[in-house]
């Protein structure tokens, strides 16, 4: 744990990174969770004659 502060809050590069790190993943998790919800919500086609 003290090697993960040290990285995060030792400099600034470290904390820009997991802050893009951390962004990348919560971007990625918005996606994919409206990806799901359009798929369930999503009507059948229907045959047009």
């Amino acid at each position: 744990m003290e090697f993960w502060m040290n990285l995060m809050f030792g400099n600034s590069v470290g904390l820009m990174s997991m802050l893009v790190i951390i962004g990348t993943f919560l971007l990625i998790s918005a996606y994919g969770v409206y990806f799901v919800y359009k798929v369930m919500h999503a009507k059948p086609p229907t045959e047009e004659q």
